[in-house]
């Protein structure tokens, strides 16, 4: 399995719009993916318009596939140029061992 940490850095006044949107309509796809087991929105505590994405996959394979087709579909480009400030950041992680 492997953990996604997806970093977003959003522009202030589009926060609450990006949140909404993204919780109504894009999360609930990403979570229903194939390999996709687990996904969290979380908002940074002291940088309130930095939002990270946690999620738990089968497999990097099954989320290079996902992010694909959001790719595809031209969500990326639509929420880069409407929602970001920078380019996100992608951390893959691999997981070890669960306790």
């Amino acid at each position: 399995m492997v953990i996604v940490n997806l970093q977003l850095s959003v522009k202030p006044e589009q926060l609450t719009a990006m949140k909404t949107r993204f919780a109504s309509e894009v999360l609930p796809d990403t979570r229903n993916y194939p390999g996709c087991s687990a996904l969290y929105m979380t908002e940074n505590i002291d940088v309130p318009n930095q939002v990270e994405f946690v999620s738990i996959w089968d497999s990097k394979e099954d989320y290079d596939t996902y992010l694909n087709w959001r790719d595809e579909t031209g969500l990326l480009a639509e929420m880069a140029e409407k929602y970001l400030e920078s380019e996100p950041v992608f951390r893959f992680l691999n997981l070890e061992q669960e306790f």
